[in-house]
C-alpha cells in the first residue's frame, strides 16, 4: 500500500513546497513511484514552481467533468494532481457525490509514496490531509515565527486526534549548528508541553540555487543536481527510505478518501481539556538541569540533526554545550503574545468603526494618531507636549 505523507508547515514562506516536488523526484529516481498532491486549495503552487499549465483540475473533478486520471500529470517521473481553489465544496457534497468522487480517488492508489503539499498555517483542509495521513512532514525555520506557528498546528492535530508519525525538516539554514540547536529546543518544548515526540528528518541548507531555479520554474534538484540545497535532499529521500515504518497504519487509498473527506466535514476541535487543579497549562519551561550534547556534523554529506551515537562524539568536533540561549522561554512567551494579538485584530476587524482608521473596544472606541515622518516637526511637537505638562503641573 502507499505511503500516505502531509507535507506541512505552520507559516509560509518556509520551503514547503520546493521540499515536496523535489523530495518527490528524488525518491522517483531511485525509483519509486511517487504521486504529488497538490492540497493547497487556496494557491496552486506546484504549477507555478515547475512552469504548468493544466487544463483541468482538482475542481474538475469534485464537479464530476473529469477524473483524476483525466488531470494527472507527468513530470520527470513524478505524477502530479494539481490543486485549485474553491473546492470547499468537498465539506458540502452529497452521499452519492462523495461516492463517486471516492472512486476517483481509488484511481491513484498505485504508488509507493503519496505526498500531499498542503497549504500554510491551519485551516480545514490541512487538519485534514494530515489527520488522514499516516505520516507528517513538519517543515520550519529558525525563524521565530515559524517555529511558534509549527507548534500552534502540531497542537491542533494533536487535539484533533492525530496519532501518526511527525518528522521535522529544517530549511533554510546557515549552518548545522544553528540547526542542531533551533530543532533541539523546538522538540524539548514540544515534548513537554504537547507530550508527543518528534523525529528529524534532516536540514537543508541556505542556498542560491534555490531561489534560481524558482525563478526558472525548474526543480532544483533537475537543474542544480551538485547545489548543496540538492545534496540535502538527496540525504532526505535517503532517511525517508531507510527509516522503519512498520508500526504505521497504511490505509487503503478509498479509506484515505472517506477519512479524509469526513474530516473535511467536521467542526475542528480548538480546545484542550482544562489541566488538573493547581497545574498551568502555559508554565513556560524550564531549562533542563542536564542537556543533551548535540555534536554538530559539517554540511551536507553528514547532515543528520539528531546524531548523538558512538562515532558522532567521536568525530573531531565542537559539541554545543548547552549554554546558547534557552529558545523554550521564548517559544512559548511568543505563542502566548500571538495567541493574544489575533484576538485584538478579530476584534478590531468585526467591531471596527468603518473608515480603518479606529479601534472599536466594548463601548469606547479609539482613534489612531498619524505618525509624523517629519522628525524635526515631531520633536517640536514632543517639546510643546512637555512644556504643557510641566504647566499643568
Amino acid at each position: 500500500m502507499s505511503r500516505t505523507v502531509a507535507i506541512t508547515s505552520g507559516k509560509g514562506g518556509v520551503g514547503k513546497t520546493n521540499i515536496s516536488v523535489n523530495l518527490a523526484l528524488s525518491l522517483s529516481r531511485k525509483g519509486h513511484k511517487v504521486c504529488l498532491f497538490d492540497a493547497d486549495l487556496g494557491l496552486a503552487n506546484i504549477n507555478i514552481l515547475l512552469g504548468l499549465e493544466p487544463e483541468s483540475t482538482l475542481v474538475d473533478v469534485v464537479k464530476g467533468t473529469s477524473t483524476l486520471s483525466d488531470i494527472m500529470m507527468e513530470y520527470e517521473g513524478v505524477s502530479i494532481i494539481p490543486g485549485s481553489s474553491g473546492v470547499e465544496e468537498l465539506a458540502e457534497l452529497s452521499a452519492s457525490d462523495r461516492e463517486m468522487l471516492l472512486q476517483s480517488f481509488e484511481s491513484i492508489g498505485d504508488h509507493d509514496f503519496i505526498f500531499f503539499d498542503t497549504s500554510a498555517g491551519v485551516s480545514r483542509d490541512v487538519v485534514a490531509f494530515c489527520l488522514a495521513s499516516s505520516e507528517v512532514l513538519l517543515v520550519i525555520t529558525p525563524e521565530p515565527t515559524s517555529l511558534t506557528d509549527a507548534y500552534a498546528l502540531l497542537k491542533i492535530l494533536l487535539l484533533n486526534g492525530f496519532n501518526g508519525q511527525t518528522r521535522v525538516v529544517l530549511n533554510q539554514c546557515r549552518s548545522i549548528e544553528i540547526a542542531q540547536t533551533v530543532y533541539r529546543k523546538f522538540k524539548a518544548a514540544v515534548s513537554k508541553h504537547l507530550n508527543t515526540e518528534l523525529s528529524a528528518l534532516g536540514v537543508i541548507f541556505e542556498d542560491p540555487k534555490v531561489t534560481s531555479a524558482v525563478k526558472e520554474q525548474k526543480a532544483m534538484i533537475s537543474l542544480f543536481p551538485d547545489s548543496k540545497a540538492a545534496k540535502c535532499v538527496e540525504k532526505l529521500a535517503e532517511r525517508l527510505l531507510a527509516e522503519e515504518t512498520g508500526d504505521l497504519e497504511r490505509p487503503d487509498m478509498g479509506s484515505f478518501w472517506k477519512k479524509c473527506l469526513g474530516f473535511f466535514s467536521s467542526p475542528l476541535s480548538l480546545n484542550a481539556s482544562k489541566p488538573p487543579a493547581g497545574q498551568n497549562e502555559q508554565a513556560v519551561p524550564q531549562k533542563a538541569n542536564s542537556p543533551e550534547e548535540v555534536v554538530p556534523d559539517r554540511p551536507p554529506e553528514r547532515q543528520g540533526i539528531e546524531d548523538t551515537g558512538e562515532k558522532a562524539a567521536a568525530r573531531d568536533a565542537r559539541p554545543l554545550t548547552g549554554n546558547e540561549p534557552d529558545l523554550n522561554e521564548s517559544l512559548i512567551r511568543s505563542i502566548v503574545s500571538v495567541s493574544e494579538e489575533l484576538k485584538r485584530l478579530r476584534r478590531a476587524i468585526e467591531k471596527g468603526n468603518g473608515n480603518g482608521t479606529g479601534r472599536d473596544s466594548g463601548s469606547k472606541g479609539t482613534v489612531s494618531v498619524p505618525i509624523r515622518l517629519d522628525l524635526e516637526a515631531f520633536v517640536e511637537q514632543k517639546l510643546k507636549d512637555a512644556k504643557g505638562n510641566r504647566h499643568a503641573e
